[in-house]
């Protein structure tokens, strides 16, 4: 059973989702990406908040090319420093790049941790988005409870997108942000409901700075 808790949009087309799943497990997909790597290359990742425990990963469940399938890729990541799923059967499934090892200290209801980061350069760029290195979403609108369509504010050149969470927090997150002294030029919030806990989800723009 999966609910689909918010869909998020750049440039009015899908570039993340967040679903619930199995009414314990909260999943930020990404579309499959396009053709886009050397080869006609592709990948398919995903975050995964798992509420049992608070464990994050971040999971390849696709990659590849005209040269090389998946299967050949998990193969030689089981042999490297990578920390490999297997389903049912036993057989080789992912990859987790957080090596199954990331915890967030949610049960703390004053926490805020952070999902995932992802820059954008030149976002108003015509010609090269981030949203063309991503296939079509198989999912419509409909389906989803809440749409975020991001809008960046126009003297932003380069910006970074932050997707954090948090559970039962004692305040607004965008008032526990400004009392830290966290700066962003846009944020949006939305929350569900799971267990009698209340999860929120933030989403904050930032200005990318170059160090």
């Amino acid at each position: 059973m999966k609910r689909y808790i918010a869909r998020v949009k750049i440039y009015n087309k899908p570039i993340f989702s967040l679903i619930c799943s199995g009414e314990k497990d909260y999943i930020v997909s990404f579309p499959k990406s396009s053709n886009i790597l050397d080869g006609g290359g592709y990948f398919n990742f995903h975050f995964t908040l798992h509420t049992a425990n608070n464990r994050l990963t971040h999971k390849v469940v696709n990659f590849g090319n005209s040269e090389k399938d998946f299967k050949e890729i998990l193969d030689e990541a089981n042999n490297g420093d990578f920390y490999i799923s297997r389903d049912k059967e036993g057989d080789l499934k992912d990859i987790d790049m957080t090596k199954g090892e990331m915890y967030l200290e949610l049960n703390n209801p004053r926490f805020i941790g952070n999902i995932l980061n992802f820059g954008i350069n030149d976002v108003y760029n015509e010609n090269k988005k981030i949203t063309d290195f991503f296939s079509e979403s198989k999912k419509s609108d409909d389906v989803f409870g809440k749409i975020i369509d991001i809008k960046f504010p126009k003297h932003l050149k380069n910006v970074e997108i932050h997707l954090n969470v948090c559970k039962n927090f004692i305040c607004n997150p965008f008032v526990a942000y400004r009392q830290m002294g966290i700066k962003y030029e846009n944020g949006y919030l939305f929350q569900d409901y799971l267990n009698g806990d209340c999860y929120k989800f933030i989403i904050l723009i930032k200005e990318q700075k170059n160090e």
